[in-house]
């Protein structure tokens, strides 16, 4: 503060403690009511810029939100719009699929239409499985084991006699000969001394297809040689009996017209 500043400072303060008492209160009022009003209205700025501020704020993340929103609506709507396509689309397999299947629910009107469609398929299986019966099958390897495993405990049983077994296809099919083969592989694989022998004419009144010829005193081991055999040619069969045959010795006769499971498992129409 300079000198001139300071005397200044000197005269008004001796000029107001020269003025009477209701005066100086006055003057001290109205100073500091002055004070008061510039005060409220400098602070009071600063909490309205201060406020508008915070309001701007909240608009500008108003607006952010307003314009998210939007964008998840125009994405929802597309979804929907997605959905809606679908529903029609699934809607159109269905009456398709039901008129697909109508003819199948006609056919078991009094099931349902899975299972009228599992039963159909069954019965085409089936149906399919008859079709092919006379289409020669191998017989499956575990029915082929359980056979050979059979036949090698019926020769163990009887291991004094030297067992010799000849397989004679009738002649006019050549699924007979297959059948015929396919037997002998197995008596040879069980250990019987087997032969599949040149097809043959024979007459003979026996109904049944597969016939046995061997000597009267064996016939109870024909029975369990035919039982064994059971497994893949799954028939019954005639005996005949020859004086004249070696003991031990068979001759198994196929005339019938066979038929093959789809384990190739035989039987005869």
């Amino acid at each position: 503060m300079s000198l001139t500043d300071y005397e200044n400072l000197r005269k008004f303060w001796r000029r107001f403690i020269e003025l009477p008492r209701w005066l100086q209160v006055a003057l001290v009022v109205a100073i500091l009511a002055l004070g008061g009003v510039y005060s409220w209205q400098y602070f009071s700025k600063r909490s309205i810029v201060a406020e508008n501020g915070r309001l701007k704020a909240d608009m500008d993340a108003l607006s952010r939100e307003n314009k998210q929103l939007r964008t998840d609506k125009d994405s929802i709507v597309q979804e929907l719009d997605g959905v809606r396509a679908r529903e029609a689309e699934l809607h159109r397999e269905n009456l398709h699929q039901k008129e697909l299947l109508s003819p199948i629910v006609k056919l078991y009107p009094t099931l349902e239409t899975a299972a009228a469609v599992a039963k159909l398929a069954e019965d085409i299986e089936r149906v399919r499985e008859l079709a092919t019966r006379d289409l020669y099958r191998p017989l499956a390897a575990h029915i082929r084991e359980r056979v050979v495993a059979d036949l090698c405990r019926l020769r163990e049983r009887h291991s004094e006699i030297n067992l010799k077994v000849s397989v004679v296809p009738d002649q006019g099919i050549q699924l007979r000969i297959a059948v015929a083969g396919e037997l002998t592989s197995v008596l040879r694989d069980a250990g019987y001394d087997a032969t599949a022998a040149e097809p043959r004419v024979t007459i003979t009144n026996s109904p049944l297809p597969v016939r046995i010829t061997m000597n009267p005193e064996d016939l109870g081991l024909a029975q369990e040689l035919a039982r064994e055999i059971g497994s893949f040619i799954d028939t019954k069969f005639s005996g005949i009996s020859d004086d004249k045959r070696q003991k031990g010795t068979f001759v198994i006769w196929i005339a019938g017209d066979p038929l093959f499971s789809p384990d190739g498992v035989v039987t005869f129409r």
